[in-house]
């Protein structure tokens, strides 16, 4: 699992972090690919956590929908 972060906490993202992560790296086995396929989302028991005793960086009350219950 990866979490990609593209807001500094500049403008408007005053409830961010300075912190970016934008970029994906990783190793496949050798061989011929035709595609990449991934998930996109946090995972259903992450998503609807309590985000007050989650670990950084799902604590980051921005990025939690509280009418939705789940994460953006």
């Amino acid at each position: 699992m990866a979490q990609l972060d593209f807001e500094d906490a500049t403008g408007t993202c005053v409830n961010g972090t300075p912190d970016m992560n934008n970029s994906l790296r990783g190793t496949v086995p050798a061989g011929e690919y035709t595609g990449l396929d991934f998930d996109i989302g946090v995972p259903f028991d992450l998503n609807h956590g309590d985000p007050t005793l989650a670990a950084s960086p799902l604590n980051l009350t921005a990025m939690f929908w509280n009418w939705q219950g789940a994460y953006a």
